[in-house]
């Protein structure tokens, strides 16, 4: 009886953590040589189990045109698509694959994803500057940590977006993603503020391993944009990623108790 309540034992029947994936979504896929990319405006509006992706493209368009476009996103669920705020029908279609086949650099072996879904539409540009608007829900990914027998698990909730289909585009000299994250939150007290962890979020940037010119293995790297600041009764993060070094080919918002989330470098 003795060896029943032995820690090997505990160890095994200590039950598996709480997993709740969901696919990322993506930056809207390249469209040919007529189009470039001057910026983006990437705003994400968090809550507890979603954000509101709201992606703002401003483009440069060579010569008129009528294209299909298309982007990757988690949920069948409606979005919304405004050329110069114009409403422009869309259509989401279930894929097998979230981009087409090739188009995706090698970034290593990715987590096992749900159905991804793939929203197409077609547009007419006239020649000059352009403006589109893409906005829809994109539900968070969980998993549970800090769990045991005696104590109920917490959740780190996280939202992941792929940037790397905007390093496909042609781009215009300047080019950059004016990022905004904002999350409803009352400012915490001086005695959370100093004894407590309060709700927060970050933001990191990766770029997941993969293969220079020449063959050779090029390591994955992680860059952590600045941290949120509060806003009234709203914590935001303003950064501008562009091509200095911060416009990665992902992006993760982690929302979590503080003492859960990404330690910034030099932290303790």
């Amino acid at each position: 009886m003795l060896s029943w309540f032995g820690p090997g034992a505990a160890r095994a029947n200590l039950r598996a953590p709480i997993m709740v994936p969901k696919p990322p979504s993506s930056a809207l896929l390249p469209a040919g040589d007529k189009l470039a990319v001057a910026r983006e405006e990437l705003r994400l509006t968090c809550g507890p189990e979603l954000c509101r992706v709201e992606a703002t493209y401003h483009l440069d368009v060579s010569a008129a045109l009528e294209v299909e476009l298309e982007f990757v996103l988690p949920t069948p669920s409606p979005i919304t698509v405004l050329v110069g705020g114009a409403p422009t029908p869309s259509q989401a279609v279930k894929a097998a694959l979230p981009v087409p086949a090739g188009a995706e650099p090698e970034r290593g072996p990715g987590p096992p994803w749900g159905d991804t879904y793939r929203a197409r539409f077609r547009v007419s540009l006239a020649q000059g500057a352009a403006v589109l608007k893409v906005s829809y829900d994109q539900p968070l990914s969980a998993y549970e940590t800090d769990y045991g027998y005696f104590k109920d698990g917490r959740f780190v909730h996280h939202l992941d977006y792929e940037l790397w289909p905007l390093k496909e585009w042609r781009r215009l000299p300047g080019f950059r993603i004016d990022l905004t994250v904002s999350l409803p939150r009352e400012p915490p007290g001086a005695w959370a503020r100093t004894f407590g962890d309060p709700f927060a979020f970050r933001c990191v940037g990766d770029d997941r391993p993969g293969k220079d010119a020449q063959g050779g293995y090029l390591p994955g790297r992680r860059v952590f944009l600045p941290e949120p600041a509060q806003q009234g009764g709203l914590l935001v993060l303003r950064a501008r990623l562009d091509r200095a070094g911060d416009f990665t080919d992902g992006l993760t918002c982690f929302f979590a108790d503080s003492d859960l989330l990404p330690e910034l470098p030099g932290g303790d």
